[in-house]
């Protein structure tokens, strides 16, 4: 991972949105008399020697659109409390009278010899040659290959990327915000991994030694940290336990909504959340309370059954916190690659924003910054600062992984996007532990270590901490700048010029029970198998609810509560989070005591079955540190049961 500030790249500032560009090869340095360049379609750690492709080769390519002027700005004072536009928001109407883009530059392609395919209010699809790419934009679209040695034999890589940088005349680029499509072309030769048997989930109503409550139980453990008991993990958490933590009372997010945007599509979501709830004494969706967005080729792509335990979870955790709320889920295509999955989200937030679907979207995945080019990240300010004059906000997971240092076996840091972008609010997570009362009796950074019991019961494989296991994302983002709603805030120490993520946390290293249709239940011997191929879907029970991709709707669920008792959308809520700052409303971490820390029985990353071989220690999160206001660990701090008052008077 390249340093914040490198050669070849340097951080330009547009609004809130700063974008460092890639290093490229020197001849891209300087764009030819008469033309702009545009962001680069090369990722940052693009190596090797380019081969030019052949010129017949067929590109398909997305030019997404520049919005008319001043679109950030107006973002920016309609979000920000104080001001006098503060929560002046825009129709969908009303934003494409004042900032649609200028659809002239589709006679420009054309003109190009490329073939328009698709034409919305964002972006203008084409099928182009690499002979025509080349032509229009004065580069030469390439495949970089790199020898690398991987489980000790050597292959080679193939990345597409260009040479030559990326340009179009000035008037045309203009109106040009990026172009995508080079990144999505499929050049890998690697074998496919041997998939890894996934380990069989099993009912925690059954498993004994979980506890029910933090501290319900307690077990013998080898000596650590001076103790010989530590209490067991949580069975998952029941909605009354998450709501009475969160206080979830007064306020219940009647007459918002909260958009769920995910791939895929259960076919049975609405009455598994239904029966979900009405088995733990709880109420599910009244009638319209729940609807499906379901995107183009979602059901082909992906089969009617083929969505996972994400889409469950999301749903539920914002059923939690907001259980008045109206919950629409946006399912968008599974996408056949992983580079083409960023797009297809966007493609999903933009039907929110155009239809003005929702209040607040939460999105419970990302990509790290370091696979994603400059090119695939700059169209998402456009459609987060539409969301925002539209009075729509958006919470994204900060990752599972901590600083992702462990991630994919390499050593640099990473973060993960769009999380990392300025005009979202990043979901950091907390082990948040529930007491008897259904009270905080603690709360910690997530950060789970773990070490194995010997085989004896005398010690350890590894001495505690051991390793690091899972933990909420967070760190200094290597493509944006820092935003002003963060001066002042974010510690010198930190970053005096990155953005820094997450914003605010909530619980995600223990989690709560969820119930869906599982295409691949815990009786199925197959799970390795594609969930459209692995038998008779069966409802299932499990503590599925967890990670950050829990703590994301459920922020967004709290978000709809204040809404409803505000009277009015918040918008883009990260100007109005730190104005509220530390304090009851979102509590300060403190560090563990790294001599006597809390620990816990049980793999949490287990599919919440109890393993009796396991001992957690927690809040110690990879690099990440949790301290005195805000840190890259838990951000702010952790989401309070008077956070919700707090955001209707700042």
């Amino acid at each position: 991972m390249p340093q914040l500030l490198r050669t070849g790249g340097r951080l330009l500032a547009a609004g809130l949105l700063v974008v460092a560009a890639p290093a490229i090869p020197a001849a891209a340095s300087a764009s030819p008399p008469g033309r702009v360049p545009l962001p680069s379609p090369n990722v940052a750690d693009l190596t090797g020697t380019p081969v030019p492709l052949a010129p017949d080769t067929v590109v398909p390519l997305r030019v997404y659109l520049t919005p008319r002027a001043g679109l950030a700005d107006t973002a920016t004072s309609v979000s920000t409390p104080g001001s006098a536009d503060y929560t002046h928001f825009l129709t969908p109407g009303q934003f494409r009278q004042r900032y649609a883009p200028s659809t002239a530059v589709s006679s420009w392609l054309a003109g190009q010899g490329m073939t328009v395919t698709a034409t919305t209010p964002h972006y203008i699809g084409v099928s182009a040659t690499v002979a025509e790419v080349d032509a229009a934009f004065q580069t030469r679209v390439s495949s970089y290959d790199t020898t690398r040695t991987i489980g000790g034999q050597p292959f080679v890589i193939h990345q597409p990327g260009v040479v030559g940088g990326f340009s179009a005349p000035a008037a045309v680029a203009a109106q040009i915000t990026s172009v995508t499509g080079i990144e999505q072309l499929d050049l890998s030769n690697l074998p496919a991994p041997a998939p890894k048997p996934a380990p069989a989930r099993r009912s925690l109503t059954t498993d004994a030694g979980c506890s029910h409550f933090w501290g319900e139980h307690t077990v013998t453990i080898p000596a650590a940290y001076g103790h010989t008991k530590a209490p067991t993990t949580l069975c998952g958490y029941t909605p009354d336990q998450v709501r009475s933590a969160y206080g979830v009372k007064s306020y219940t997010g009647k007459g918002r909504t909260i958009a769920i945007i995910w791939h895929g599509h259960l076919a049975h979501m609405e009455s598994d959340v239904n029966r979900f709830f009405d088995e733990h004494g709880d109420a599910g969706f009244a009638p319209g309370q729940y609807a499906e967005n379901i995107g183009p080729d979602v059901d082909d792509t992906c089969g009617p059954d083929s969505g996972d335990v994400e889409e469950a979870n999301n749903i539920t955790s914002a059923h939690i916190g907001a259980p008045d709320a109206k919950i629409v889920y946006v399912a968008v295509n599974c996408t056949p690659t992983i580079e083409a999955l960023l797009e297809s989200w966007l493609d999903g937030a933009y039907r929110v924003v155009d239809g003005h679907l929702a209040d607040v979207v939460s999105i419970s995945g990302g990509l790290k910054e370091s696979t994603l080019s400059p090119a695939q990240i700059a169209p998402w300010a456009a459609m987060l600062e539409q969301g925002a004059v539209e009075g729509i906000g958006f919470t994204f997971a900060a990752g599972d992984e901590g600083d992702l240092g462990l991630s994919g076996g390499f050593d640099e840091h990473d973060l993960w996007f769009p999380a990392s972008s300025p005009w979202v609010t990043a979901v950091g997570g907390t082990s948040l532990a529930i007491g008897r009362d259904g009270k905080v009796a603690g709360e910690y950074a997530w950060g789970d270590n773990i070490a194995r019991i010997d085989a004896d019961r005398t010690g350890y494989e590894t001495p505690p901490p051991g390793d690091f296991n899972w933990g909420g994302g967070g760190g200094i983002s290597q493509v944006f700048a820092q935003p002003a709603y963060q001066k002042g805030t974010v510690p010198a120490a930190l970053s005096r010029t990155a953005r820094v993520m997450p914003d605010i946390s909530a619980d995600a290293g223990f989690a709560w029970l969820i119930g869906f249709t599982d295409p691949c239940p815990p009786n199925d011997t197959a799970q390795v198998r594609p969930f459209d191929s692995c038998g008779s879907p069966a409802y299932t029970e499990v503590a599925g609810g967890g990670g950050t991709s829990a703590a994301s709707p459920l922020i967004a669920a709290l978000e709809a509560d204040a809404m409803q008792g505000a009277g009015h959308a918040f918008g883009f809520a990260n100007p109005l989070l730190y104005r509220i700052g530390t304090g009851a409303a979102i509590r300060d971490l403190a560090p563990v005591n790294p001599a006597d820390p809390p620990i816990v029985v049980g793999d949490q990353a287990s599919g919440g079955s109890f393993d009796p071989d396991a001992l957690i220690t927690l809040g110690e999160n990879s690099t990440l540190a949790s301290r005195d206001g805000y840190d890259d660990a838990t951000g702010l701090g952790a989401a309070g049961p008077s956070l919700v008052s707090a955001m209707m008077h700042p």
